[in-house]
């Protein structure tokens, strides 16, 4: 028996096996016939999946690669009936193994499937079986009666860039305002004589939590310190725009990462971090407790286009604001955009 021959074969059984299932079931309904020339896929649902990472040792350098377990349910699949197509809604991660994938898939009628561009050879479906999906594959539904059928072409799509990653653009237009509170809207708050008396405030940062309340941040520099020491943070914090309770946010052995800036610092908000800009210098920091320990973050690196200096070496001035799901920084007379590949719009 050719293979042609084979397929052919499984595509009648499986037709057969419709008709005298819906005909025994007839038997049981006063002979009303439950055949019906209705097939389509109702949904479509990805199961477990992995991605691989890749990363490099801090202490050998070498790059190396590692598997991570998602939910493809997290991926939702639209299920086109006009195009006869099931796409994701967005691309699956960057790494996806698209290649071993379990899928569920609720259909009326009957469903087999066949690879890419061959529809000669049919399988038909096992919600347990692992699927190939790095080219579309053909899913046909049969109906019930042996006389219709559907072919949906359903293809997986990885995102090509990283969603942990960031990218940055040059901004087409105005730098608009920041987003967040405006100290000067805030006089209740104001620095303390603590501060005032013994610091210079360089910048002053102020948002509210993910708990609602919110906090001022002022980065100081202690007039008696030199440039090398990290400057000194001030927060207050409060639940509304009333009187809160200043504190200093002192380094420890613990804790020896402060924000070192030589000239002026540009501190934003983003995704519950913040940011630091120091004009002139290529190091980007960040905190993620509230400015208590500042760190340099791998995936947050300036563009090779962007010039942080003047020709004689001089520091270009800096704006930094946070606003709709992006930082906006205008360095001189150029203004760029800074966004996480999976955030934004």
């Amino acid at each position: 028996m050719t293979l042609a021959t084979m397929n052919r074969y499984l595509y009648a059984v499986v037709a057969l096996t419709l008709v005298l299932a819906a005909a025994s079931c007839s038997k049981n309904s006063d002979d009303e016939s439950v055949l019906t020339d209705n097939c389509y896929i109702r949904s479509f649902t990805l199961g477990q999946m992995s991605r691989a990472i890749n990363s490099q040792s801090r202490t050998t350098g070498r790059d190396t690669t590692y598997l991570v377990a998602f939910s493809g349910a997290a991926y939702p699949m639209m299920v086109d009936q006009r195009s006869q197509t099931v796409t994701l809604v967005k691309p699956l991660p960057t790494g996806a193994r698209t290649n071993r994938v379990l899928t569920t898939v609720d259909f009326v009628g009957a469903l087999v499937h066949a690879p890419a561009n061959d529809t000669t050879t049919w399988v038909a479906y096992d919600s347990k079986d692992s699927i190939d999906f790095t080219t579309p594959r053909i899913y046909r539904v049969l109906s019930t009666d042996g006389r219709s059928r559907r072919d949906y072409t359903v293809s997986l799509s990885v995102y090509d860039l990283d969603p942990d990653a960031y990218t940055w653009t040059v901004a087409t237009e105005p730098m608009p305002a920041a987003d967040g509170a405006d100290v000067a809207d805030m006089p209740s708050w104001r620095a303390p004589e603590a501060v005032t008396s013994e610091y210079d405030i360089i910048d002053t940062v102020a948002y509210r939590q993910a708990n609602g309340n919110w906090r001022v941040l002022l980065a100081c520099r202690h007039r008696d310190a030199i440039d090398s020491v990290p400057l000194t943070m001030w927060s207050c914090l409060a639940d509304g725009f009333g009187d809160g309770e200043w504190m200093r946010l002192d380094l420890s052995p613990d804790n020896p990462y402060g924000l070192v800036a030589y000239t002026r610092p540009h501190i934003v908000r983003y995704e519950n971090r913040l940011v630091a800009f120091v004009e002139g210098s290529d190091i980007i920091s960040v905190s993620s407790d509230n400015g208590i320990t500042w760190k340099p973050d791998a995936a947050i690196k300036y563009p090779s286009a962007l010039v942080l200096q003047a020709a004689d070496g001089t520091p270009l001035a800096m704006e930094a604001v946070a606003h709709d799901g992006y930082i906006w920084l205008r360095v001189g007379d150029v203004c760029w955009t800074l966004c996480r590949n999976g955030y934004g719009s």
